[in-house]
């Protein structure tokens, strides 16, 4: 009888203790996280719609390509695009190029 007293006791104060916000403040992270990501169209303006770049791997939607001497990801208007082909950049989406293959 006095081990099922004790236990409900220590079970109550663990409960107490743990629901309260000082307890967990002594486990949380306290920097603040002050970068930022790389995008895209960022204001140093990298790529445009319009810019022409290469392939790198092929576009089946989606791939690496290189404009402007920098590698990004993109995804192809059309299917598929393989890898060393020339491609302009129509429009810039959710951090992604958009693109297609340029008729020589």
């Amino acid at each position: 009888m006095i081990v099922l007293g004790v236990t409900a006791l220590v079970m109550v104060v663990t409960t107490v203790l743990m629901l309260r916000a000082k307890t967990w403040s002594k486990f949380m992270l306290k920097t603040a996280i002050d970068s930022k990501v790389d995008t895209v169209g960022s204001e140093e303006g990298k790529v445009k719609p319009g810019d022409r770049g290469t392939t790198v791997t092929r576009l089946a939607p989606g791939g690496k390509v290189l404009v402007n001497g920098e590698y990004f990801e993109a995804k192809s208007v059309d299917l598929l695009i393989d890898p060393k082909q020339e491609i302009e950049v129509i429009r810039i989406e959710d951090n992604k190029l958009i693109v297609k293959p340029i008729n020589n």
